[in-house]
Order: structure tokens, then C-alpha cells, then sequence
């Protein structure tokens, strides 16, 4: 299922269709890309069975391709804000210093 990024870090309630009919689901703020939720009993029914089975709902953030003048500077003020959380600011990342460690 597709998100926008606004919708993925800020969280929302979005409609997930079903077999039967549309499902509402919490989206909590800071969600991934990646991140399964599972709808139980809301998949496909268990063969010789009476029980119906768990849909699983992948996320997907969709990073917009092109941007409004606007977009891209509340996108900079952010970055600007972020950068003390990124990992340059933090140091040299787990892969930087093992490659340092096997080939210096």
C-alpha cells in the first residue's frame, strides 16, 4: 500500500479494501517503509475450514518525483532542522569503520 511521506511521519487513518468491505487502520507517525500490519481475519478463507485467514498490508512511502518551489523549501527548513539526527552528524557509520578496520 502507498503512503505519502506527510501521512508516514506524521501517522493517519486510511481505508485498506478487503475481501468484504474497506477497513479503517491507524498508521502511527514515524512508520516505514517496509512496515507490515496484518488485518485479522480479514484475508482469504482457510480451506476446509470455517475460518478466514490474516491480510498483511506492506507500506510503501512514495517519495514525490517533483516538487513545487514551496514543497522543496519546507523540505530544506526540515533537512536544516534534521541534520543534527543524521548519521555524518552522529560519526562514521557501522560499514565506515569496519571497511576501515579490514583494509587500512
Amino acid at each position: 500500500l502507498g503512503i505519502t511521506f506527510t501521512q508516514a511521519a506524521l501517522g493517519s487513518k486510511i481505508e485498506i479494501p478487503t475481501l468484504k468491505q474497506a477497513v479503517a487502520i491507524e498508521i502511527p507517525e514515524g512508520t516505514q517503509s517496509g512496515k507490515i500490519f496484518r488485518l485479522r481475519g480479514k484475508g482469504l478463507p482457510v480451506l476446509n475450514s470455517s475460518q478466514t485467514g490474516d491480510m498483511l498490508v506492506e507500506i510503501n512511502v512514495i517519495t514525490p518525483q517533483k516538487l513545487t518551489k514551496r514543497e522543496r523549501e519546507l523540505l530544506e527548513e526540515l533537512a536544516e532542522e534534521k541534520k543534527d539526527y543524521t548519521a555524518e552528524a552522529k560519526g562514521r557509520g557501522f560499514f565506515e569503520k569496519l571497511k576501515s578496520t579490514l583494509f587500512d
